[in-house]
């Protein structure tokens, strides 16, 4: 609806898993690097886990498309499956024909393609998404897939991805034979404040935006409150705001755009439009109701929510009705306020106010807004005049209403930096094949270090320099590391500045 408005080529915040919109960080980098290395060495199982919206299902479908031809994937998004349903759904994919029912008969047509297979020197891997609501009997059925190997390698590699109860599901005791055969294991975490200011910029370059900043700093910080950190999160909220900017006729997204966006999406409690969210507005506040002047000004101001109690009586229509208690204490309150007024007549004006504020109250009328503090006489306990005057201008220069700013340049006339050159600058990289082969070089490494039964080693690569740094029990296992970084393909040169234990001994 508003792609010709702003620009866009598509809609940039779809919440659909297009691989053309995978934003990359250091996280997905080691994710993506994980996937493949499991799948092409023939590691068995690969374990990825990620809270709901943080881009599993995008990143498989990124590696489906990076897959060579020698590569065969099947791909199982439904997991509300019994095992031989799942067992169907794999041969189908794979092009096999399910000529019996029996569940042995299947896996016997599977494991026969398998091994056809790897005397083509291919690789078949199992993608399961959403694996958390596999059932312990079909989670069971693919651990004993993977029996189908050789003395050297597994036949068919197994990709297992979901949310985070799938790591407690792979605790439960019954599960404990699969949890071991776990090779590889990652974990999707949400954004940083950082990374969400670069991840949108990213998502509107690839919809071919190339106009001026489009989402205020502010609304950024909002964005990242609300979202949490979580890309489909994000999504949704930037697809809202850029609708109600739409509506308004606006080149711009505003703080209070998001604020709504928010609101309609019950994201965060929000009683009044403006208010801060939850997080900020608890903060500093008393857990009952008001306690101080300054927290009924900040309501007055709209600048706090509303307190339950006043809510409550709001939602009755603003009135509560005159009770026998109110009525007892009415004269107590005139009584009192006219000896407020003779004692401490610097503090009469603010006092009435608010008494006639909580008569409203209790009739069911609403009194006047409470004085504003700069209107009101100074008070002994206060601050001399001298310095209320400093604080007073330094508040002036930072409290102009948003109404005053200069209109925001209009598309194509960039007074402020573009989104294309800062996405440049603060966003990581696209996709980049090389740091992609880097890590997997890294996980190489780790592995075949691992397997010699040393621990205590730290590896990075530097453009086919691998650098092996720690401490380990012997010279022999020192040398034994250096040999297994050796058999890795990609490694050029190696600089070993592995340590051994002085007590261990030379010779052992």
């Amino acid at each position: 609806m508003y792609n010709n408005f702003f620009g866009f080529r598509e809609p940039p915040f779809n919440v659909t898993p297009d691989p053309h919109f995978l934003w990359v960080n250091p996280t997905y980098m080691e994710a993506f690097a994980t996937l493949q290395y499991g799948i092409e060495e023939k590691k068995g199982f690969v374990l990825i886990t990620g809270e709901v919206g943080t881009g599993k299902t995008t990143l498989l479908r990124k590696l489906m498309r990076t897959m060579g031809s020698t590569i065969h994937s099947v791909f199982i998004f439904n997991t509300y499956l019994t095992f031989t349903e799942l067992l169907r759904l794999i041969l189908r994919d794979l092009g096999l024909p399910a000529r019996s029912e029996d569940r042995i008969a299947m896996i016997e047509e599977l494991n026969a393609f398998l091994i056809e297979q790897l005397t083509r020197g291919h690789v078949v891997c199992l993608l399961i998404d959403e694996a958390q609501n596999l059932s312990d009997d079909a989670l069971e059925g693919i651990r004993l897939l993977s029996n189908l190997e050789t003395d050297k390698e597994k036949l068919i590699q197994i990709v297992l991805m979901g949310q985070p109860e799938l790591k407690d599901r792979l605790d439960q005791p019954q599960l404990r034979q699969l949890k071991q055969r776990v090779v590889l294991e990652c974990r999707l975490a949400p954004l940083t404040n950082e990374e969400v200011r670069a991840y949108i910029d990213f998502r509107l370059q690839a919809a071919g935006y190339q106009g001026a900043e489009l989402f205020r700093p502010d609304a950024v910080e909002r964005i990242s409150l609300y979202s949490k950190g979580i890309p489909r999160l994000i999504n949704v909220i930037c697809d809202n705001a850029l609708l109600t900017a739409y509506a308004g006729s606006e080149t711009t997204v505003t703080r209070q755009m998001v604020e709504e966006s928010a609101h309609d999406l019950r994201l965060g409690k929000h009683v009044r439009r403006g208010s801060p969210p939850p997080e900020l507005e608890t903060a500093n506040r008393p857990a009952a109701g008001f306690q101080s002047k300054e927290d009924d000004r900040a309501w007055e101001s709209g600048s706090a929510d509303i307190p339950p109690q006043y809510e409550r009586r709001l939602a009755r229509g603003g009135r509560t009705g005159l009770s026998w208690g109110g009525i007892a204490m009415l004269p107590m309150l005139v009584v009192l306020g006219v000896g407020v007024a003779v004692f401490y007549p610097s503090d009469a004006e603010y006092y009435l106010a608010s008494l006639k504020r909580n008569l409203g109250n209790f009739i069911g009328v609403a009194g006047d807004p409470t004085p504003k503090a700069e209107n009101r006489v100074a008070a002994p306990s206060e601050k001399p005049a001298s310095l209320q005057e400093t604080e007073k201008s330094a508040e002036t220069d930072a409290s102009i209403p948003e109404r005053d700013e200069p209109p925001q340049p209009k598309i194509g006339k960039p007074a402020k930096e573009s989104a294309k050159s800062r996405a440049g600058q603060a966003r990581s990289p696209a996709f980049d094949d090389r740091e992609i082969r880097r890590k997997k070089t890294e996980l190489q490494i780790v592995k075949a270090i691992q397997n010699r039964a040393i621990d205590g080693v730290q590896v990075s690569v530097v453009e086919g320099t691998a650098f092996l740094d720690g401490r380990v029990a012997t010279e022999r296992q020192k040398s034994a590391a250096e040999r297994a970084t050796r058999s890795v393909s990609d490694v050029k040169e190696i600089q070993n500045r592995i340590e051994v234990n002085q007590e261990s001994g030379v010779g052992n």
